[in-house]
């Protein structure tokens, strides 16, 4: 019998695939993203895109965290407000 993953699921194995099978990061990031599907979407696309801000592994995995989700944090604020123009 087979069992579809949950969105709780999906979201916590894709942070893990995203920190490179880091448990300590994947965990500060669960804790962070608490299971929110708009947070992880942004966390996401935000670690993936880095606009350079982490070059060559200069900036340990779990620095990263708290950064991206320093921008994710920033990014709903500014777009994902009522106070955006429709």
């Amino acid at each position: 019998m087979t069992t579809e993953l949950t969105a709780k699921e999906k979201i916590r194995l894709g942070l893990l695939k995203l920190t490179g099978n880091n448990t300590a990061a994947t965990a500060k990031a669960i804790k962070l993203i608490n299971d929110d599907q708009l947070e992880y979407e942004l966390f996401a696309q935000l670690w993936n895109s880095n606009n350079g801000n982490f070059d060559n592994g200069s900036v340990d995995t779990l620095t990263k965290v708290d950064s991206v989700y320093q921008r994710v944090q920033e990014t709903k604020k500014t777009l994902f407000n009522d106070e955006v123009a429709e």
